[in-house]
């Protein structure tokens, strides 16, 4: 066996590996992502149940958030203000009887600009596919939105393939940084110790289910400290939507 490597050959095998991680990365990332999208539609689903069942009111919600904040403190994503964005997200899309496949592709970011500024469901569904298509980031998409790019690409057409946005694109990155996904992943549910030490790379949801080696572990804890700096939290975000109305 030469000891030899090709400078060329090994470039290409680099590259090759290189992207079998993003890629799993990616995956990773949209599969949490998803889980999230759909705890967050079945809470509302659940709030919105009760309330037409016991009659109770928006006090409700305040109750529940602070229940929540006292039972699980390290959770910050459960906000009385973002526990109403779930309800209302359950009211936008309830008429389905699963959750579209497109709402959860996108961030909740990005669903919580597209339902405060776009009220027609089919157009929604286009910016939808269009910041998938094009990795939109949430300030890109806002742009758009405002600069009305609908009406400037002529007829609406939901032929949209699903695919995967590019690695490199503002909406893939971005999403490696979401605050929502991290705060939900500091629940403490069971993960892989050495997939946690790939950050991501090798992460699948099926593997809560691996008896073996099985530990509890706080995802922030085994982030860089100049990633986790550059993260931004879930106060800031609801900082940005503040003048957004709840309904």
């Amino acid at each position: 066996m030469s000891e030899i490597i090709d400078k060329n050959s090994y470039n290409s095998f680099l590259i090759q590996i290189k992207k079998e991680i993003q890629l799993s990365q990616q995956k990773a990332i949209s599969s949490v992502n998803k889980e999230l999208i759909y705890l967050y539609f079945n809470i509302g689903n659940i709030v919105y149940q009760k309330q037409n069942s016991f009659g109770w009111g928006a006090k409700v919600i305040d109750k529940l958030s602070l229940d929540i904040k006292n039972e699980i403190p390290q959770i910050k994503g459960f906000s009385t203000r973002n526990i109403k964005r779930m309800l209302r997200f359950y009211k936008e899309y309830s008429k389905f009887e699963f959750v579209p496949p497109l709402v959860a592709q996108i961030s909740w970011t990005h669903n919580i600009i597209l339902m405060e500024k776009i009220k027609d469901i089919d157009l929604r569904f286009w910016y939808m596919e269009q910041t998938i298509a094009n990795g939109w980031s949430k300030n890109i998409l806002s742009m758009m939105i405002e600069s009305n790019i609908d009406k400037r690409q002529g007829k609406i057409t939901s032929n949209f393939k699903q695919i995967l946005p590019s690695y490199e694109s503002d909406l893939v990155q971005q999403s490696f940084k979401d605050p929502y996904i991290f705060d939900f992943l500091t629940m403490t549910e069971p993960f892989l110790e050495k997939e946690l030490e790939l950050n991501l790379a090798e992460y699948s949801l099926k593997s809560m289910n691996q008896p073996i080696g099985i530990s509890e572990y706080n995802l922030t804890e085994a982030l860089p400290k100049e990633f986790k700096s550059s993260l931004p939290t879930i106060e800031q975000i609801e900082q940005e939507f503040r003048g957004f109305k709840d309904e």
